[in-house]
């Protein structure tokens, strides 16, 4: 255990750069070299935060005076905790799990340097760190295997140099992820190591490592370093003492200092109003800073603006993704929206980031509303509709050669106006096949954004016809189902359209489902895709003018022979492996000959599908009931199911 440090090649390298001088693999692990490195590491590692913070603009809202530049180990401790557990540190390699560990191993260094310092004699302190000694040398062993990074030492040309010294050297920090340079936070005068350790109206105090060389320099790239750093975090009590020492031509931040300060005065107050029209009067959104965006979110959501606020907080989620506030927000607007859904994804999205109790709150209770919503949902599952959408996720349809009339459906739907749909074709071609196609596109999300998120329902007549036995009931239902359907994102299935314009009662009476329809049609905001046949659109639909004004139409023709036989061929494979039986691409082609001779109340291809299907459980049953085991369908086995489904004698089928 004494030999810890010869294991640490990455701590000694980092603290070489730094301290020349110390070798920590030559070091015995005790109470008197473990708390000197220690000091040590807390210095450098709190520059590098500080220094991420600043370059990265992974900045955070405090106003504990001189908290930022406090040299105390357990405040530049505090710093360090508090930074890592709010952001994803890219000077470190950590999981969550790990970032975890290490502010656990944090709080107990905390603890042990406070006991430390209040101890009194030798044996005491000895005591103390033989209780804290396990927390130690993890803290080591941490910094060992996640800080990622090389620290490099060279001159730099950010000014003048410092009055009384000579040439800045800057230390640079990079691993795979960042290169940033740790001025104004640590750097080498005259071959001695500074740290930043607070403003006076009379200059920047430093401090070396031994914390005993305090020293306070009058440098103005010092200055208007640190002047950026303190803003960036709104850190607004320091910046007003170095803005006075700050001499550049134009400086956003410095011209824009005054409004800010009042602007997050006006905020703090509650006078959000004034707040949001100072901040777009500087035109924040240019000075690049995180918080100030934040800030006028916070102010549009105060002043309920919710369009705005979206608006804003994509912007800043984009701009500033490892912000865990940006999620937040936005599952704060979701959930008061009532979307739980969106707002579950985005809380999760902040909880990644950020381990808070109050969002992992949050994600709870959206969680328990979701599931409150879905049992209530399987509770009072509406009886009016067949959810094509929730059958096709089930049994995923395969359907081919029909991408000219689905782009046809496609744009209709997407249309500004006169965006309702009527298919037109006979009994079997593939109209309902090609609303589940359509249906299957949108849960794919491959289709345009206004069609994004519909659900594709049919509407079950029998269920409104069911119990409307007095004048008025059905018209009364119908009209409940349209006013509940009104601004969903679903598009309504009417199949046979025909059927719906006198319902078994006289045209015009109260059961004409298309009359009572028409002014949602005509307001836009039911959309429809209805069917019919040829016959009946010209007997019956193109008479009513009014009604046909709001469809568009596209004819479904029958498939030729050669497509059938594709879509058979590919019905085959499924139905040879779940059936065991052998279908050969002769006796498709036999069917759909068949089915378009003999079966003349379908069209292809639903009439030959049916036949092979037919074909298929006839050979099951007598493989099972007659123990026939040859797999094959054969022709003799064709007509007999043609005869069957003819109730003709075999002889008389061509």
């Amino acid at each position: 255990m004494n030999k810890i440090f010869n294991t640490m090649v990455n701590l000694n390298e980092i603290i070489t750069v730094f301290f020349p001088k110390l070798k920590i693999e030559k070091l015995e692990f005790n109470e008197k070299n473990a708390k000197t490195l220690l000091y040590k590491l807390i210095h450098i590692v709190d520059a590098i935060i500080k220094a991420e913070n600043l370059y990265k603009k992974r900045n955070i809202y405090l106003i504990e005076k001189d908290y930022w530049l406090n040299p105390s180990p357990v405040r530049a401790l505090e710093r360090i905790a508090l930074y890592i557990r709010k952001f994803d540190a890219l000077s470190f390699t950590m999981s969550k799990t790990d970032r975890q560990t290490f502010i656990f191993v944090i709080e107990n260094i905390i603890d042990y340097l406070k006991q430390d310092r209040v101890a009194i004699g030798k044996l005491d302190k000895k005591k103390i760190f033989n209780e804290y000694r396990f927390w130690v040398e993890n803290f080591f062993k941490l910094l060992e295997q996640k800080i990622s990074g090389d620290i490099e030492k060279m001159k730099t040309s950010v000014g003048d140099s410092i009055q009384g010294f000579g040439d800045i050297e800057n230390y640079f920090y990079s691993n795979s992820k960042i290169n940033i340079p740790l001025f104004p936070f640590a750097f080498n005068l005259d071959s001695k190591l500074f740290f930043t350790s607070g403003i006076t109206n009379q200059g920047v105090s430093l401090y070396n490592e031994t914390m005993k060389d305090d020293m306070i320099v009058n440098y103005s790239d010092l200055d208007r370093s640190l002047f950026e750093f303190f803003i960036l975090n709104l850190r607004l009590f320091d910046g007003d003492i170095l803005k006075n020492r700050i001499n550049v031509p134009v400086d956003v931040f410095l011209d824009s200092f005054e409004n800010i300060n009042t602007s997050l005065i006006y905020s703090n107050e509650k006078q959000y109003q004034k707040s949001y029209e100072l901040l777009n009067s500087i035109a924040f959104d240019k000075l690049d800073h995180p918080l100030l965006y934040l800030f006028q979110i916070r102010n549009l959501a105060y002043l309920n603006k919710v369009f705005e606020t979206k608006q804003l907080l994509e912007r800043f989620i984009n701009i500033f993704p490892y912000y865990s506030e940006g999620y937040e927000l936005m599952g704060d607007i979701f959930s008061k929206e009532e979307n739980f859904d969106f707002a579950l994804v985005q809380y999760k999205k902040s909880l990644a980031i950020f381990q808070n109790k109050v969002i992992s709150e949050k994600i709870k209770k959206c969680s328990s509303l979701i599931k409150s919503r879905e049992e209530a949902k399987r509770k009072n599952k509406d009886e009016s509709f067949f959810n094509i959408s929730e059958e096709v996720i089930k049994n995923k349809p395969n359907i081919l050669f029909r991408n000219k009339e689905l782009v046809q459906l496609i744009e209709i739907l997407s249309s500004a106006s006169k965006k309702n749909v009527l298919l037109i074709g006979e009994s079997g071609v593939g109209k309902s096949s090609l609303i589940k196609y359509l249906a299957q596109k949108i849960i794919n999300s491959d289709v345009p954004a206004s069609l994004l998120k519909n659900t594709v329902k049919e509407i079950n007549f029998v269920s409104l016809l069911t119990g409307s036995k007095y004048r008025g009931q059905f018209e009364e239902k119908s009209l409940k189902l349209l006013q509940d359907l009104k601004g969903t994102k679903t598009i309504l299935i009417l199949e046979d359209i025909h059927l719906m314009m006198t319902s078994g009662a006289a045209r015009g009476t109260s059961l004409d489902f298309l009359n009572i329809i028409k002014p949602f049609l005509r307001d836009g905001s039911v959309q429809i895709i209805a069917t019919t046949n040829n016959e009946e659109f010209k007997n019956t639909i193109e008479r009513d003018n009014s009604l046909l004004g709001y469809f568009q139409k596209v004819n479904i023709n029958q498939m030729s022979e050669i497509q059938t036989e594709e879509i058979l061929l590919n019905r085959a494979e499924q139905l040879s492996m779940d059936k065991s039986v052998i279908i050969s691409e002769n006796i498709i082609t036999e069917i759909v000959k068949a089915s378009k001779t003999n079966i003349r109340n379908r069209a292809l291809p639903d009439s030959a599908v049916m036949l092979l299907e037919r074909c298929v459980s006839k050979k099951v049953y007598k493989n099972f009931s007659l123990n026939d085991y040859e797999p094959e369908l054969t022709l003799e086995l064709l007509s007999e199911v043609l005869s069957d489904m003819l109730n003709l004698p075999e002889s008389f089928l061509a």
